[in-house]
């Protein structure tokens, strides 16, 4: 079967954002597509997608709420997506069971078995959900979380990602804030504390209070440490607080 495609205008078939600059968003799907004019949505069933610019969202099926704006048009207010959902940005892609976008505040939130953002250098999993604010150059983890490079892993119960813009237009990762519980797991040994943070351009993760260093059996404690993912080393820095360690010797 051919695929359905609708662009809603007015009362047509229209979908439109009316916002400083005005975006459409386009709906496609290889079933069908219903329109709910009294309820104010439409669906699309079968290897649905929604495309918005750079952003592309695919999923089983897709409900899209509007309302009527001062203008007497429709602008989308929700969009759901379920079944294997996708969502596809520039540079990275995201999945999960269940997205719930949220156009006028302009953020998404992925959920489900697990909530799963993926690049080429990591992949980032949560149990609970991931919430992404395109404008804002952030996302936020939580439940369960595992950051993964292929190398090391950083776990913690929330990670918040922040991105930045370069000249060139590209979004490049910025830092990765740890505000509860991380554990960093590397090649040498792991390394548990309070919180923390990530600084992908160096390499290196900054924790901080109640720091516990292990590896190779030896156990270092602090309240300050750094793990440079480069070499897979850490170590305790300078802090108010005095350093203790536990050495074993190699039999």
């Amino acid at each position: 079967m051919k695929n359905v495609s609708i662009i809603f205008v007015f009362l047509t078939l229209t979908l439109f954002i009316s916002t400083a600059v005005a975006n459409d968003i386009i709906i496609t799907a290889k079933e069908k597509v219903e329109v709910y004019q009294n309820e104010k949505k439409a669906i699309a069933v079968g290897k649905a997608a929604a495309t918005q610019n750079d952003l592309t969202v695919h999923g089983d099926q897709l409900t899209v709420f509007f309302s009527d704006n001062q203008n007497h048009k429709n602008d989308i207010s929700k969009m759901n997506a379920q079944g294997n959902v996708h969502l596809k940005m520039p540079k990275a892609d995201a999945f999960g069971a269940r997205l719930e976008y949220y156009v006028k505040e302009d953020y998404m939130v992925i959920i489900g078995n697990p909530a799963t953002i993926k690049n080429e250098k990591a992949t980032v999993r949560a149990s609970d959900n991931i919430t992404y604010y395109p404008k804002l150059n952030k996302a936020i983890a939580k439940g369960n979380v595992i950051a993964d490079n292929g190398k090391n892993k950083i776990y913690a119960d929330i990670m918040e990602t922040y991105f930045k813009t370069e000249k060139n237009g590209e979004q490049v990762l910025q830092r990765v804030e740890i505000p509860k519980n991380p554990k960093i797991i590397t090649k040498d040994g792991n390394v548990t504390a309070q919180s923390g943070i990530y600084y992908p351009e160096q390499g290196k993760v900054f924790l901080y209070d109640d720091v516990v260093i292990t590896q190779n059996n030896n156990v270092l404690k602090g309240s300050r440490a750094e793990t440079d993912f480069n070499t897979g080393i850490s170590k305790v820095l300078s802090g108010s607080k005095r350093v203790s360690g536990i050495w074993y010797e190699d039999e």
